[in-house]
């Protein structure tokens, strides 16, 4: 069932779905929404009460700029929306694919003592992405970042010439070409990078808060992914030892399919 759970002057839309005991709350990949997860509904439903999230700038919700998306604020926002529910607080279960996996590696680092298990689907999050960092984080980075986005013509020939010189690899340059040849697409990719910049997990806090808590810790990938890889999970999950599992498929990138529900209901419920 679809709702919306005010927050200053914004409106943050999720859907509830499933008439089980554990909470699984989702939060979705770049471009996509709380619907994404729809597919696992007929599987898991029996067993999990589902919090699936819009976030700023995508699906339902109707996110006021001047409304900071901290990592308080995402608390705020998680909290509140249980409260409503009336689900408790604890023994939650969460599942993000690519830039959600991101917004879930902050939550363990600020709420591990409510979570049982994450499931990290190709998540973001793992490595700081130089060119993010540039655009988000730093005011030059962020000017320059706001005026490609309005005359992008010349970075989208330098981007083309790298790919024919062998200097940008081919997922790099079609995720360029897809979200820069559109303006809509180019002011969308603005308010939704800059809207998360302050979601920046600190990977050694969130690795010691996994073992303090106990917190079951899944990962799954693709081993065609070229955009995000596995060996970054590998590295991080050494001192988790048995509390951290990651499983490689055949797959691209795009996991959250109908295709690979096998995978991820598996690494669900095991």
């Amino acid at each position: 069932m679809p709702s919306f759970f005010s927050y200053h002057h914004s409106e943050v839309h999720y859907i509830r779905w499933g008439k089980g005991s554990k909470p699984l709350v989702c939060f979705h990949g770049y471009g996509e929404d709380s619907d994404s997860f729809s597919f696992l509904q007929k599987n898991i439903e029996d067993e999990f009460c589902v919090i699936a999230i819009d976030l700023p700038f995508h699906g339902k919700t109707k996110w006021v700029k001047e409304d900071i998306f901290s990592p308080q604020t995402l608390v705020k926002i998680l909290h509140g929306i249980f409260e409503r529910e009336q689900l408790a607080k604890k023994d939650i279960y969460f599942l993000g694919f690519s830039m959600g996996g991101r917004v879930i590696l902050q939550l363990t680092a600020l709420i591990p003592d409510s979570i049982r298990k994450i499931i990290l689907i190709a998540p973001d999050g793992l490595i700081i992405n130089k060119w993010y960092w540039l655009a988000t984080q730093t005011s030059s980075g962020n000017k320059l970042f706001q005026y490609v986005m309005k005359q992008p013509t010349a970075f989208l020939k330098m981007v083309s010439t790298g790919e024919k010189l062998g200097w940008v690899n081919k997922s790099v340059f079609k995720f360029v070409q897809h979200y820069l040849d559109d303006e809509k697409m180019r002011d969308d990719l603005y308010v939704r990078w800059t809207s998360l910049r302050n979601i920046k997990p600190h990977l050694p806090t969130i690795q010691k808060k996994i073992v303090a808590f106990n917190i079951c810790t899944r990962f799954l990938y693709g081993q065609h992914d070229r955009i995000i890889l596995s060996h970054r999970a590998e590295r991080f999950c050494k001192p988790l030892k048995d509390l951290a599992i990651i499983k490689t498929i055949p797959a691209g990138h795009q996991l959250l399919q109908e295709k690979y529900k096998d995978e991820i209901i598996y690494l669900i419920n095991h």
